[in-house]
């Protein structure tokens, strides 16, 4: 969980750093998803690997394209929310004028965001089965 809360700590600015973002907001939201979807599959199959012995057939993709897809959605309106009302921003904002972090924000929103959509959503519905 930490693993990918650290990834998707620089989902945001690789993002928009090295991808072509022809919509504006709309594709950068949908390429968070994405990258989001990418990274808690990745790290549920390395979780069914060394897990789940088991059960052979397990890789963990089946699971974790879904959690993904749950938290990722979750993670994605949660700071799109926070993003359009201010006032939800205002502990995020007091981080802001720590030095780098502004550049970090939206990317520690996300990640917060993500942890809690995952543990809310993602982990009660499929949980930790293999």
């Amino acid at each position: 969980m930490f693993i990918s809360m650290f990834l998707i700590l620089v989902v945001p600015i690789v993002t928009a750093s090295y991808l072509p973002l022809f919509g504006g907001a709309i594709i950068a939201r949908f390429y968070y998803v994405l990258f989001i979807v990418l990274i808690t599959t990745i790290l549920n199959i390395v979780r069914a690997f060394r897990y789940c012995k088991r059960k052979p057939k397990s890789y963990g993709v089946n699971y974790g394209w879904k959690k993904g897809i749950v938290a990722g959605i979750g993670a994605v309106s949660l700071l799109t929310l926070i993003q359009f009302n201010p006032q939800f921003e205002t502990p995020f904002l007091f981080l802001s004028f720590l030095p780098y972090f502004d550049a970090i924000k939206d990317g520690l929103i996300l990640s917060v965001m993500y942890a809690l959509s995952y543990m809310l959503f993602g982990y009660t519905i499929w949980g930790g089965d293999c």
